[in-house]
């Protein structure tokens, strides 16, 4: 079952705001769409990411992570932007919501997990030649299972089913009206599962930049160039997620769906917003590599020759067509004229 909350008092009634709201989605669609697709076939067939496998490997599971989630909540909250409902039907809605939070999970696990490597690389640079590719995909495949766990329950303890909410455009658990032993055990399992994470990532974060930010003074001592390429990516990688799913975090502890029914517009906003703003971590892998991976940004740059390379041969090969087309239509003309003179002249 499905409920729907009311639309006049919690949906939005500005035609500009929806119609900025729905370019955004459709924008951060799209990005991951073709970005973590881009990912995956170049890690994988070109091999463009010159960096540790191990790193390349957990890359790869984000990217997976990324492409069900703009599929499980972007492209849904787009098209209910659009019709202003939910079009889908229950048996997808259940679907839905389950691939989301299953996505969200994961996602925030990968990253907890990229980073975490990346400082054990920066620590043990000796010990890390050692680890095999093997162990990191026994580990990637440990968190897609476990992420299995809280969905699972929510809809097992959930007797309320499911509720479309007009404050996020999008299909959540029903919440808000279930008993108080469901709440606390959502919000104790979501902290556990959505904030340690994070929390860690940040923390992991720093002593990253501290690590890259000494081994830049070593390399000024040594009269070597400092390299910027670790640290700008940790930089923006960090900023990214901490901005975009903190906020949603907070607004998953401090508002849940109760305090929505009620006629306080700014937290319906912040909610809003801040859900909106998460789909941003789905499409942004694809522009931080772009910016901070030489080696992806040459793949980009030489696949992107080649295609405009190929609509050039095409678009003249077109112009060849056509000027062959008009020049023999130009040659018979005048025969054509020639016999036509000749057919009149024998009718009279």
């Amino acid at each position: 079952m499905i409920a729907h909350n009311n639309l006049t008092e919690l949906g939005i009634d500005n035609n500009a705001e929806r119609s900025a709201w729905i370019l955004y989605l459709l924008f951060t669609f799209l990005s991951s769409l073709i970005g973590d697709s881009i990912i995956l076939i170049s890690s994988t067939y070109y091999n463009s990411l010159k960096l540790n496998a191990l790193v390349v490997s957990v890359m790869q599971h984000i990217a997976v992570c990324d492409l069900i989630a703009s599929m499980s909540y972007t492209l849904p909250t787009m098209v209910s932007l659009i019709m202003e409902k939910w079009v889908f039907g229950t048996v997808l809605a259940y679907v839905q919501v389950y691939a989301n939070v299953y996505s969200v999970q994961a996602g925030s696990i990968f990253q907890c997990v990229l980073i975490i490597l990346k400082l054990a690389l920066l620590q043990n640079p000796l010990r890390s030649s050692g680890w095999k590719k093997k162990r990191t995909h026994i580990v990637c495949t440990s968190v897609w299972l476990l992420c299995h766990i809280f969905p699972t329950l929510r809809l097992a303890l959930d007797d309320d089913g499911l509720i479309f909410s007009y404050v996020s455009y999008n299909i959540n658990f029903g919440s808000y009206h279930a008993p108080q032993q469901i709440k606390l055990f959502v919000r104790i399992f979501s902290f556990v599962l959505f904030y340690t994470p994070a929390l860690i990532a940040l923390i992991a974060s720093c002593m990253i930049i501290y690590h890259l930010f000494k081994a830049r003074e070593v390399n000024k001592r040594c009269n070597k160039s400092p390299r910027w390429q670790g640290l700008v990516t940790i930089l923006f990688v960090t900023i990214v997620f901490c901005t975009t799913s903190m906020s949603e975090r907070i607004g998953m502890l401090v508002i849940d769906y109760s305090s929505l029914q009620t006629p306080d517009e700014s937290k319906r906003t912040f909610k809003r917003v801040s859900e909106f703003l998460y789909a941003m971590n789905f499409m942004c892998n694809f522009y931080i590599y772009s910016l901070t991976i030489p080696s992806f940004r040459h793949f980009l740059s030489s696949k992107l020759s080649e295609i405009i390379s190929i609509f050039s041969v095409l678009i003249n090969c077109k112009k060849l067509q056509s000027n062959n087309s008009t020049d023999q239509v130009n040659c018979k003309s005048p025969a054509t004229q020639m016999h036509h003179i000749h057919t009149v002249q024998s009718s009279m």
